[in-house]
């Protein structure tokens, strides 16, 4: 951790069925805050049942959430 007072840490919980921790960290004078918010916006309103990885959070962030769906209905042995 970075030992500052602007250092700030939001945990939120996502997924239906199972829920996986998130955090979004951050400066809290650094921070764009049009970007966090957005971030916040998103995290929120994903709609998942479980998080494989750390690339599902990302790519949710991203914008890329057609994703989620696939993830779903692939089998782990096809993904590589």
């Amino acid at each position: 951790m970075i030992p500052s007072p602007t250092f700030k840490v939001e945990k939120k919980q996502i997924g239906s069925i199972a829920k996986t921790d998130v955090a979004i960290v951050f400066l809290t004078d650094r921070v764009d805050q049009t970007a966090l918010t957005e971030v916040r916006q998103r995290i929120n309103s994903s709609d998942v049942e479980y998080i494989l990885e750390s690339r599902v959070i990302e790519e949710t962030i991203e914008g890329n959430q057609k994703l989620f769906f696939l993830l779903h209905l692939i089998p782990n042995y096809l993904v590589q």
